[in-house]
């Protein structure tokens, strides 16, 4: 349990950081495979590092903190 445990903190770390403007450490944390996968809340697949990457630096440009 503490693997998960782990990983679940570093990923809300991570995601906190992308809404106060900072995408690294998101790009820190998922996996660089070419099989690396992104299930998105707004629907669809993401496959690969170059996809994700560009949906975590969307993120960070859509939902900045504070609004």
């Amino acid at each position: 349990m503490t693997d998960v445990r782990t990983a679940t903190d570093g990923f809300y770390v991570a995601l906190n950081a992308a809404f106060n403007g900072d995408a690294a450490p998101m790009h820190e944390i998922w996996s660089q495979a070419d099989d690396s996968t992104l299930l998105g809340h707004f629907g669809g697949c993401l496959v690969g590092p170059a996809d994700l990457v560009g949906q975590f630096e969307g993120l960070v440009a859509a939902y900045r903190w504070p609004c």
